[in-house]
């Protein structure tokens, strides 16, 4: 009994197990009837939901699982049982049973003088079968109302009703938390893919602000495309870095990466210890055919080891060799960085391993040194194996990126793949999403429409087309190609005859068969066949909605599928509630004579036209009772707005407004209203989630930048500055705010490989480079390393940059602006000396040599956009290349511009 986890579900089971009732009746003089003893029974039932927690903590209590989903029907199911309680207790409320005290038998149902059924629904006191079914659909309709917060509309919850009050009240809290938990664990669920994806359109539209060449943005573009597809925007690395242990991260990675360092041993002979320890050090990137990889000459800080593809290595726009699994390139000796001998070129797809050069350096042995110099083809940084090893075909990244659509037919030469750029991509969008959108509407809209009503045939013709289309999509999937591994390579079979094997293709086949039942039996009900075609959602959204290259598919897909779920209801209401074959659920009164503000011409007694949709219109004094007020009904004039009527009511329930227009009458109404509230709450989480997420990946760079900011503030306060300071620090960053809205290079563009952040920062800032005598005389591979060294600011008009004397070992180039030079004559007087605008430099001198001071003061004259170059960030540049570190202080120092005065 000590153990608190263990004896609470002991004594749950106890709970749910016991008579309570019966414990009650002996210990409380009182009596409790029998009504009173099946709710606390029921009650006492409810112990037993912590095995359903259990249960689903169990199976979601794994990281290969959805949880979001397990975690979501869970309470869902909680959700419905509860409302399934709470319905009971309105039935006790309502209804008193008689049961006969020897055998149980019931004797007699009688309605209670409290009942909360609503006024509309007239009951006798001995209620027959028929009439505690209603009440019972009805208790769910309350217990429904309570639990979404709906206006209870004409159910009689007054002060006779405290305790119905009490447990609705208690339900909408419960079900405010279920949806609050649900709705955070759809935003978690989604918040990685929106970020990755916001990142990458981010990267897009900086780069075509700042007027980069379109062939620069598409490659960047398709890498990160391509890595998404590869990774779904996981860091993996970061991920067994920080989640796991060091054993297990090595056993992990070796298990992936064994074949490839089995390989690579050949060469070096490490042995399977030293393998493992490389393995737990790797890195895997993505490249796609053509990048490079490293470039000759280049200062690169890792090496890397084929895992799968082909890597081409050239030297002087020579080739030398043809890379394949498990050979390795890069600086192969030292520690010491220094410019590599070769460039390396993605031949198709290719996945390598990175490995630092210190951890390789500090992982190998000196036995393995000694191996590497001995063998020539390390003095051109690589280790090729002596023959060339095949792949695993299963484990080949064009195998691992199969399931593209693509398809041969018989005329064309070469397959057809699902792209922007062809014709089988504009097919499919028809096929796949409206097609299947045009035949769910105009088959549910037969409901709708009047029996033998011209209407149906040109609804009719409008479906043939569809099936038509639909017939191509048929028979082109039997020349749909796919990507088998046949005697040991990976090649492009045709489906033909074994698409036979697909449950999908007798999907489409009972979508053609069925619908002809109706020619037969003139029934339009098997026209509902053709909604099986609604599968092809799964389809558009695996080839269209998981990428970038459609950015409008998802959303035209959400949207279809809210108006399609919004549709569908709409016409069961019709079918349900307005297709009455002139049986009206309740005895109404005419009113015809009563009511003088009804436009007749519009609406009608129910009793005249037979059927529609009725809702409520003015309410009228009861014969019987003077004291009670009966609604009375009206059905519109004319068949089609019998669906604006149930769109409205459909309406109503999805955004959680008054319900008293339009009441549910019978027992098949209350159900289905029931049925499509549950299903509705569904899709409005889903859609605040989905409005969650857009708003904060539209507001997140705001908002983390306000917080950022705050945080700056109050520890430069807690600090002692001043509060003019601060007043100027906030006005700062508010100016900031406003010029930049957070458009700037986002931190995806330093996750890029290096020759492609090389690529990206040389086409936004190389010229700036080049306008300046000292680099421009440098060679192109320094001076695109040192572009992506760049840095970028913001500087205000009036405000100070550096001043005379300053000794910032920073080089400053204006990106865009114009930059006031002053200096002090021999009276000490600040005179104005030149203006310097958009492409001037200033600070080389300073920017080079340590401890030498600017020699004028710089101030912005207009908003200036700064790209600076920290003599800390590239030192180790000038390190590993001393030539060009001598040439480049040379050129400096024989410059006279920045460290001249005029007198």
């Amino acid at each position: 009994m000590a153990d608190v986890p263990n004896c609470c579900p002991f004594i749950l089971d106890l709970i749910g197990v016991i008579p309570v009732y019966e414990v009650l009746k002996a210990l409380l003089s009182a009596d409790i009837d029998d009504d009173t003893s099946f709710l606390i029974n029921t009650v006492c039932k409810f112990a037993h939901i912590y095995i359903l927690f259990a249960y689903f903590q169990y199976i979601s209590d794994l990281p290969t699982v959805n949880g979001t989903l397990i975690n979501i029907v869970k309470w869902q199911l909680v959700n419905s049982l509860l409302v399934l309680g709470a319905s009971h207790y309105f039935m006790v409320v309502c209804v008193k049973y008689e049961f006969n005290e020897r055998n149980m038998e019931l004797l007699s149902v009688t309605l209670r003088d409290t009942c909360w059924m609503p006024d509309v629904m007239t009951m006798p006191f001995n209620l027959s079968w028929n009439d505690l079914h209603l009440i019972f659909a009805e208790s769910l309709s309350l217990a429904e109302n309570g639990m979404m917060g709906f206006n209870y509309g004409r159910f009689l919850v007054d002060n006779r009703n405290i305790g119905v009050g009490l447990c609705l009240f208690v339900i909408g809290f419960i079900f405010w938390f279920i949806s609050c938990h649900a709705l955070t664990l759809l935003v978690l669920d989604a918040r990685g893919d929106f970020l990755f994806q916001h990142a990458v359109n981010q990267l897009d539209r900086f780069l075509t602000s700042e007027r980069v060449d379109e062939t620069i943005i598409q490659k960047a573009m398709q890498h990160f495309r391509y890595c998404w597809v590869r990774t779904k925007g996981i860091h993996m690395n970061k991920l067994t870095n920080e989640g796991i242990g060091v054993v297990f991260r090595q056993d992990l990675n070796y298990f992936f990466y064994k074949k490839t360092f089995s390989i690579l041993d050949t060469i070096i002979k490490g042995g399977e210890a030293m393998q493992r320890q490389l393995a737990s050090v790797s890195t895997q990137a993505f490249f796609l055919g053509g990048h490079d990889i490293i470039r000759e000459n280049d200062l690169v800080t890792y090496l890397c080891v084929v895992h799968r593809g082909k890597v081409i290595l050239t030297k002087k726009n020579r080739k030398l060799i043809v890379l394949t699994k498990g050979d390795i390139f890069g600086q192969l000796l030292g520690t010491r960085k220094r410019p590599i001998r070769v460039t390396a070129t993605a031949e198709d797809k290719v996945d390598v391993l990175y490995i630092e050069i210190d951890a390789f350096q500090s992982i190998i042995t000196e036995e393995v040194r000694r191996t590497i110099m001995r063998n020539p083809q390390q003095k051109n940084d690589f280790l090729a194996t002596k023959y060339v090893t095949l792949e695993n075909p299963y484990d080949t990244v064009k195998y691992l990126l199969r399931g593209r659509k693509t398809i041969k037919l018989p005329w064309n030469d070469f397959p057809i793949e699902v792209n922007s750029s062809t014709w089988y991509s504009h097919f499919l969008h028809l096929t796949w999403f409206v097609g299947p959108f045009i035949t769910t509407v105009c088959v549910n809209s037969f409901v709708v429409l009047p029996t033998g009503h011209n209407f149906e045939y040109r609804v009719y013709i409008i479906l043939f087309i569809c099936d038509v289309i639909h017939l191509a999509n048929f028979i082109a999937d039997f020349y749909s190609i796919e990507l088998v591994v046949v005697q040991n390579k990976c090649q492009h079979q045709r489906v033909g005859w074994k698409k036979l094997k697909d449950w999908a293709l007798y999907l489409d086949l009972l979508s053609f068969l069925i619908p002809l039942g109706t020619v037969f039996h003139n029934d339009w009900r098997y026209q509902y066949a053709r909604m099986l075609r609604l599968k092809y959602f799964f389809d558009y959204e695996y080839h269209f909605c998981r990428g970038f290259k459609r950015s409008m598919a998802p959303i035209l897909l959400k949207i279809a599928i809210l108006v399609l779920v919004i549709h569908c209801f709409t016409c069961g209401w019709v079918y349900i509630a307005c297709r009455r074959k002139g049986k009206f659920p309740i005895p109404i009164r005419d009113m015809r004579d009563m009511v003088r503000t009804i436009d007749f011409s519009q609406w009608t007694h129910p009793d005249d036209r037979g059927e529609g949709c009725a809702r409520v219109t003015k309410d009228i004094r009861d014969e019987e009772d003077p004291a009670v007020f009966i609604p009375t009904f009206v059905v519109p004039k004319y068949w089609p707005y019998d669906y604006i009527i149930a769109l409205t009511y459909i309406l109503l329930i999805h955004t959680h407004t008054n319900i008293d227009t339009i009441i549910p009458l019978s027992i098949n109404e209350v159900y289905y209203k029931v049925f499509t509230t549950f299903i509705l709450q569904l899709l409005d989480i889903y859609i605040m989630a989905l409005a969650i997420n857009a708003a904060y990946t539209k507001y997140r760079e705001l908002y983390r930048y306000n917080f950022s900011i705050k945080n700056m503030l109050i520890y430069l306060t807690d600090s002692g500055l001043s509060r003019s300071l601060s007043d100027n620090v906030w006005a700062y960053t508010v100016q900031l705010w406003k010029r930049q809205k957070g458009d700037k290079l986002p931190d995806l563009a330093y996750q890029c490989p290096p020759c492609l952040r090389q690529d990206l920062f040389s086409a936004l800032y190389i010229h700036h480079l080049d306008a300046t005598p000292t680099f421009r005389i440098l060679p192109d591979y320094f001076k695109k390393q040192l572009a992506a060294r760049l840095q970028r600011t913001v500087i205000f008009p009036g405000k100070c940059i550096v001043r005379e004397g300053d000794t910032f070992n920073i080089t400053y180039f204006i990106h865009e602006g114009e930059v006031e030079k002053w200096y002090i004559d021999k009276s000490g007087e600040n005179k104005l000396m030149s203006v310097l605008y958009t492409n001037g430099y200033f600070g080389c001198m300073s920017g080079l040599f340590v401890n030498v001071g600017f020699h004028f003061t710089y101030y912005s004259r207009t908003v200036v956009d700064l790209v600076y170059l920290d003599l800390d960030k590239w030192l180790d540049l000038l390190t590993s290349y001393p030539d060009i570190k001598a040439k480049l202080y040379e050129a400096t120092r024989n410059m006279k511009k920045d460290h001249t005065k005029k007198k």
